[in-house]
């Protein structure tokens, strides 16, 4: 297969997604190989319209991929179109749930909440109803 295209290998892969669909796992490791070069030129296009800070790489991206579908109950693909549009929505998937936890670790401040025993107002009847009514502490 030259330059990522299925085409040459269409009705076999055809062939392994109906295989895999109907649960034969052997039918994914022969599958992998051959449609790999199309997943990496799909990761390299998602990953151009990413900001250039993004940690994950293209190929980091079709191993996801690979782990996902792996892990996964087989879909009912009907070729191998429909499987490049199943794998494209799946790496949409990993590069937002990679971006949501890279966000969440940016807002972890590591700060050390204080006891409210440590907090002198905190609690205080003065400080609550002044509060509650406007006034400053």
């Amino acid at each position: 297969m030259d330059g990522g295209t299925l085409e040459p290998a269409g009705e076999s892969i055809t062939r392994l997604l109906t295989q895999w669909g109907a649960r034969h796992d052997d039918a994914l490791q022969t599958l992998l190989p051959l449609v790999y070069g199309r997943m990496h030129e799909l990761a390299q296009s998602f990953m151009r319209r990413r900001k250039p800070d993004h940690t994950l790489q293209p190929t980091a991206l079709v191993g996801e991929l690979y782990v996902r579908l792996a892990n996964a109950i087989p879909p009912d693909l009907r070729d191998r179109e429909h499987f490049c549009s199943f794998c494209a929505c799946t790496m949409r998937w990993i590069l937002t749930d990679h971006a949501r936890r890279r966000q969440a670790e940016k807002r972890q401040l590591h700060l050390q909440v204080p006891f409210i025993d440590d907090i002198p107002w905190l609690g205080s009847r003065e400080s609550t109803s002044a509060l509650r009514h406007g006034g400053r502490l």
